[in-house]
């Protein structure tokens, strides 16, 4: 990838769970967060995970589980407005749609 060019990379929480034989969305926090480090190290390119719903219904929740997240030197997040059975309203899902770093 650093060849073509590419300056980043970014993953699929379906990939990372279907190589563990989990449907897509089925990864507790904890494994997404064992799984991220593994995702840095297999690469010199910035990362940006896919980070589901933020594993959390509400912003303090998703804010604690970013900065856990961000502890694994990942580059970025990509955070879903969807609790996995419906959209989250504009009022929450809007605040989610900024960078971390």
């Amino acid at each position: 990838m650093t060849k073509l060019g590419f300056k980043a990379i970014a993953s699929t929480s379906a990939g990372a769970a279907w190589a563990t034989g989990r449907d897509d969305g089925d990864l507790s926090l904890d494994k997404v967060l064992g799984h991220l480090p593994l995702q840095v190290a297999a690469t010199n390119l910035l990362v940006n995970a896919d980070f589901g719903n933020g594993f959390a219904d509400d912003l303090e929740g998703v804010a604690a589980n970013v900065t856990l997240a961000l502890d694994t030197d990942i580059a970025g997040l990509a955070i879903e407005a969807w609790s996995g059975s419906i959209l989250y309203d504009t009022d929450l899902a809007a605040p989610l749609n900024h960078s971390a770093r």
